[in-house]
């Protein structure tokens, strides 16, 4: 159930859409707000976001598996070859989600309570073989990225400059799943590449060129 409220800094109406919401940018003042058990905290202003030319934006919405998706918000984060996206997805029954975009391509991945026992970042090569929930995926990239900003909804809370060591696997038959380690415990999520008409993705934002 969404939770309505007001920026503590501004006072214009805010939304946690999904139970899993906790960190908010107020799209009136660019304000950051982190929902805790006693209420609304105000962290300041977030990175600016650049210019990297997605069409995707919030609001937009899709379809994956069949079952339909609304974006909540967005990560972005720098890497040497330019910038990824990972879209915070609110899917049919409150269930969140990722769209993760680099590049023109294209991801949807969940985050899983279970991976088993995760390597530490600086044991993992390219090639490498880990399994995660009985699936068997190899190191495809490891990249120490930047976070540069944030906007919409989000379910932790984010901050410019923060650094973000990751390892991206591949998996037979499209699987695909990344691991986190930006903080002491890995974040480890799971999911598959899609191409980007396949999603069936609507509200757009209009790109020059497209």
């Amino acid at each position: 159930m969404a939770i309505a409220a007001n920026c503590p800094s501004c006072a214009a109406p805010i939304r946690f859409t999904n139970k899993a919401t906790l960190f908010v940018v107020c799209d009136h003042c660019g304000c950051a707000v982190l929902r805790t058990n006693v209420g609304l905290e105000k962290i300041g202003k977030v990175g600016e976001l650049a210019d990297d030319g997605t069409p995707v934006q919030i609001g937009t919405t899709g379809v994956f598996q069949g079952r339909s998706f609304n974006v909540l918000g967005r990560l972005q984060v720098s890497f040497p070859d330019g910038y990824w996206n990972e879209w915070f997805l609110d899917f049919d029954r409150g269930e969140p989600g990722w769209l993760g975009e680099a590049i023109g391509n294209y991801t949807v991945s969940f985050a899983t309570s279970s991976p088993g026992k995760v390597p530490p970042y600086g044991s993992l090569s390219p090639g490498q073989q880990i399994t995660i929930e009985k699936t068997v995926y190899f190191v495809k990239t490891l990249d120490e990225a930047e976070v540069v900003g944030a906007e919409g909804e989000l379910p932790f809370r984010t901050e410019g400059g923060w650094k973000v060591p990751a390892a991206d696997l591949t998996g037979e038959e499209g699987r695909f799943a990344t691991i986190d380690y930006s903080e002491a415990t890995p974040r480890v999520y799971v999911g598959w590449h899609v191409e980007m008409p396949d999603l069936r993705l609507k509200n757009l934002r209009q790109v020059e060129g497209w």
